[in-house]
């Protein structure tokens, strides 16, 4: 049995390098993505009172999915009340 092991810095940037909500490697500014640009997102909680706050990289087509759909969601809002 052969067992890996990995530092925080080495697991933080692979986790950085692919999207949030789909896992595709995003790409980065050395690929040629032909125009895509990659997105953010973030998370924002609270816990004992303090608002934290996570950033989380997105794939350009779930940044444009996320962003759409909360647009709708403002308007449906807007429209309700």
């Amino acid at each position: 049995m052969r067992y890996r092991s990995a530092t925080f810095a080495t697991l933080r940037e692979n986790a950085r390098s692919r999207c949030d909500t789909c896992g595709v490697k995003i790409p980065g500014d050395t690929d040629e993505a032909a125009g895509q640009v990659a997105g953010k997102g973030t998370y924002v909680w609270m816990r004992g009172g303090e608002i934290r706050r996570e950033e989380v990289p997105l794939c350009p087509r779930c940044s444009a999915t996320v962003g759409m759909t909360a647009l709708a969601r403002i308007a449906m809002e807007e429209e309700e009340g």
